[in-house]
């Protein structure tokens, strides 16, 4: 498996992210618990920000993010995951994912840079994926009450894949996803809204 200055050289860390805070009907959108979705066109892949507010502080939200508990729960097709290195300020995970009997199995393997409990920045090491990269940035408002989750990532598979296929898909899974961990994060912002975030989990955990 590469190390760290073999993964630099190949899959260089994205830039610091930065995030515009949301105003007007955005922020309006994000108040009544919309999950807002925002794609890009790549050259040969995907690349998509999505927002959400959480009725969370961060650090409600962060080992979420990197648990293979949680992990299982709202992100779709994950067969096998691994932390194989945990730190406060770097992890490294290696993960399998399969979404249906018609396409292959992706194994691969990224790494991060953490600032607890403010962002993330992860890129690709190793696997069936030729890219990916990006970010999770944690921003309180309203006093700390709540937190405004930004999340980006690119992706380009290894195998040649069409550019609508790979944006469908982060188009199609990135919103529940988000919803999902709001509500693992115990994030929701009503009570009408927790069982509208529990469903769009992929793999939501049996109701007692």
């Amino acid at each position: 498996m590469p190390g760290r200055a073999a993964a630099q050289a190949e899959h260089p860390w994205p830039r610091p992210a930065t995030v515009d805070m949301p105003s007007g009907k955005d922020l309006k959108r994000l108040q009544s618990g919309e999950v807002l979705l925002e794609s890009m066109d790549t050259r040969h892949g995907g690349a998509a920000r999505v927002q959400a507010i959480f009725m969370a502080k961060p650090e409600a939200i962060w080992d979420k993010i990197a648990s293979c508990e949680t992990n299982f729960i709202y992100i779709d097709g994950l067969r096998e995951c691994e932390v194989l290195e945990l730190s406060p300020t770097y992890s490294r995970t290696r993960q399998v994912i399969k979404k249906n009997w018609f396409t292959p199995a992706m194994d691969f393997t990224f790494e991060a840079r953490r600032t607890p409990y403010s962002h993330i920045e992860f890129r690709l090491v190793s696997g069936d994926l030729k890219k990916m990269s990006g970010s999770w940035v944690l921003t309180p408002m309203d006093q700390g009450r709540e937190t405004l989750l930004t999340h980006v990532i690119e992706l380009q598979p290894s195998l040649p894949a069409p550019r609508w296929l790979v944006r469908s898909t982060l188009v199609h899974d990135l919103p529940d996803m988000v919803a999902c961990l709001r509500w693992l994060a115990h994030g929701s912002l009503t009570p009408k809204q927790v069982p509208e975030d529990r469903d769009r989990c992929p793999n939501p955990p049996a109701k007692n």
